[in-house]
């Protein structure tokens, strides 16, 4: 239950929230750590092969994401400000796209979503 495990338990936390219905639950963060699963999944060799730097850049709509993300970080004035408000969504886009690498997953991920 690895990287997959983890993306799909992320997106179950951020839809249906059950770290609001029960007290207590939402200080453990659980939405962020199924994030920080999901990366030390990929990083790790859990997969059949491990993440390697040239996957960031794969498609052009990596190309393309990557270059909005500075665009928006650029263009705005408190520059860091702009950067760390927007990390996690781009944590969250390299990771979905990183893991779901065949149409399986990608057929199972939009099941659950």
């Amino acid at each position: 239950m690895g990287d997959f495990g983890a993306i799909v338990t992320f997106l179950v936390l951020v839809y249906i929230r059950p770290q609001e219905w029960v007290s207590g639950f939402e200080s453990l963060r659980p939405v962020r750590l199924a994030m920080i699963w999901a990366l030390l999944a990929m990083v790790a060799r859990v997969r059949p092969r491990a993440i390697e730097w040239r996957d960031l850049l794969r498609t052009p709509h990596d190309y393309v994401m990557w270059l909005f993300f500075l665009w928006v970080a650029f263009a705005t004035p408190p520059m860091w400000g702009t950067f760390n408000a927007n990390r996690a969504l781009l944590v969250f886009y390299l990771a979905t796209v990183n893991i779901l690498k065949d149409y399986r997953r990608i057929e199972t991920f939009l099941w659950w979503w």
